[in-house]
């Protein structure tokens, strides 16, 4: 099951097991959690920096750590029989007393009886009545499921065109363990539960009965609290399902928290011809498999490549890109690894051409390939004035395309501000960061970088003064930006002039 946690990004020395089926214990970074549960965006995980064994007590975990529970549950290809309707609930009626609550427990468990015994006996009279059931898939009844409970987020890592929107209608129970948010992958749902409790009901009666033995008015409040949970899970048509003591968690104060057996709410009504654990291929590790209209068959990814490269030497790159079998991007990635560019690596980071100063959506303004971004920006007197006057200094080029500045004011809004302190500016001020994307081409004499083609998280901030950075008003959102930029990059118009751009940046037109 720790394999799973891959696609998540936690490494398995920061989980651990839990008496529960599919529920771990997590270590993680409180910054790598406010990402999700604020910002819906799954960050790369932060490692301690020295990590032998688990933290014992608060003064070893450290202020900037803390512990979750991930409850796992991990996708299926099969049909199953869909949610029963939500009971329309009155909430003008008062709160039901302790005695009121049983009594309707008790008419609800009657009802339930008869309607087992009259299926099992009068089956003769109603084998000639087929029932035809609209079976629906597997993973949208766990997300349904999921959204009844918790009313969380499902942020879905695979599609970021997916905005995840907490749920309106429903509230978390106030016996339910709440989760901040659930990350959906390719192969599994990660349901992540905040605050994190340290003790459960079995551990209560197990190593200290006298809790409840002393009083007896503690153990009907924590029945009474069971009753009132499975009330609420009845009005959503849900079910507790078989939990155990270890799964209701328990404070000081005697409140309880119940984690919910989802899997007791799904009935599978016919298992496809395939087997039900088939793995959903991650197409991070084994590569897209695209069809005719080239889109990913797993994923859904769209791609502007005929053929997918592997070790290919540069001439035979520069071979199937004049021949269009694969994009501009594979192209200019290709030539950034080969050139020795890293990603990630703000000294040596990949660079991309801005193709276009997002005036309009179909391209109006097309960028000049045969001039450096510098000498768009600053002006050929400028660039001249550098080679002409060795007076002041040694006389040269312009060589550097994308400073390592450049690149943290390009990903601020997902750098700590400790880190941008340390490398733009000593004193954090917001507002010396542009606040657009148009701006901030407008502004920068350096080259793009293939995130503002790709990765619409880029846009979120995660300081809470730092806005989000403003995509055109022609888009309507981040995702939307990404893709029309893409189509910028493999355009007719662009493709026919890149060479210019490649040779300034990557060829004979580079100058030391």
């Amino acid at each position: 099951m720790e394999n799973i946690f891959e696609e998540l990004g936690v490494p398995k020395k920061y989980l651990k097991h839990t008496n529960k089926e599919g529920c771990f214990v997590a270590l993680v970074h409180k910054l790598w959690l406010k990402s999700l549960v604020k910002y819906s965006k799954l960050a790369e995980f932060t490692e301690r920096g020295r990590f032998e064994s688990w933290p014992v007590n608060d003064d070893e975990l450290g202020s900037s750590w803390t512990k979750i529970f991930v409850s796992v549950f991990k996708k299926r290809d099969v049909n199953v029989i869909p949610l029963p309707r939500i009971r329309t609930l009155v909430r003008d009626d008062p709160p039901l007393l302790f005695c009121q609550l049983m009594q309707y427990i008790h008419q609800t468990n009657y009802k339930n009886l008869w309607k087992e015994a009259y299926k099992k006996y009068n089956c003769k009279t109603e084998m000639n009545k087929e029932t035809q059931i609209n079976l629906v898939e597997y993973n949208d009844v766990l997300r349904e499921i999921i959204t009844r409970i918790y009313g969380c987020p499902i942020i879905n890592v695979c599609d970021s065109r997916t905005s995840p929107e907490a749920s309106k209608p429903f509230d978390v129970h106030l016996n339910i363990l709440p989760a901040g948010c659930a990350v959906e992958t390719l192969n599994a749902i990660f349901v992540l539960h905040v605050p994190f409790l340290e003790h459960n009901l079995k551990d209560c009666v197990t190593f200290s009965p006298a809790i409840l033995n002393k009083c007896y008015a503690k153990s009907l409040f924590i029945i009474y609290q069971l009753l009132q949970t499975l009330k609420s899970m009845h009005d959503r048509s849900l079910t507790l399902g078989d939990i155990s003591l270890s799964d209701i968690y328990l404070t000081e104060d005697m409140w309880i928290y119940i984690i919910p057996s989802i899997q007791s709410n799904i009935y599978v009504q016919e298992i496809a011809k395939t087997d039900a654990k088939r793995h959903i291929p991650d197409c991070r590790k084994n590569g897209h498999k695209f069809d005719l209209n080239l889109k990913c068959e797993s994923c859904g990814m769209k791609t502007y490549d005929k053929v997918q490269v592997s070790n290919e030497s540069l001439q035979e790159l520069c071979q199937l890109w004049v021949e269009g079998q694969i994009s501009n991007f594979t192209y200019i990635s290709a030539l950034n690894k080969l050139s020795g560019r890293k990603l990630g690596d703000p000294n040596c980071h990949h660079v991309f051409p801005w193709v276009t100063d997002f005036a309009s959506r179909c391209g109006k303004n097309w960028r000049d390939l045969k001039k450096s971004k510098y000498r768009i920006n600053k002006g050929d007197r400028q660039l001249d004035l550098t080679y002409d006057n060795p007076q002041s200094q040694v006389a040269h080029h312009v060589s550097d395309v994308l400073s390592s500045i450049t690149y943290y004011v390009y990903m601020a809004r997902r750098t700590p501000k400790s880190v941008l302190c340390k490398n733009v500016r000593t004193v954090w001020v917001p507002a010396e960061y542009p606040s657009s994307i148009q701006r901030m081409q407008e502004w920068t004499p350096d080259e793009c970088i293939p995130e503002f083609f790709t990765d619409a998280g880029v846009f979120r901030s995660i300081h809470d003064d730092l806005e989000d950075l403003e995509v055109p008003g022609w888009c309507s959102g981040p995702e939307d930006f990404i893709e029309k930029h893409r189509e910028a990059l493999e355009s007719v118009h662009v493709s026919e002039r890149l060479h210019h751009w490649i040779d300034l940046t990557f060829g004979y037109k580079y100058v030391l």
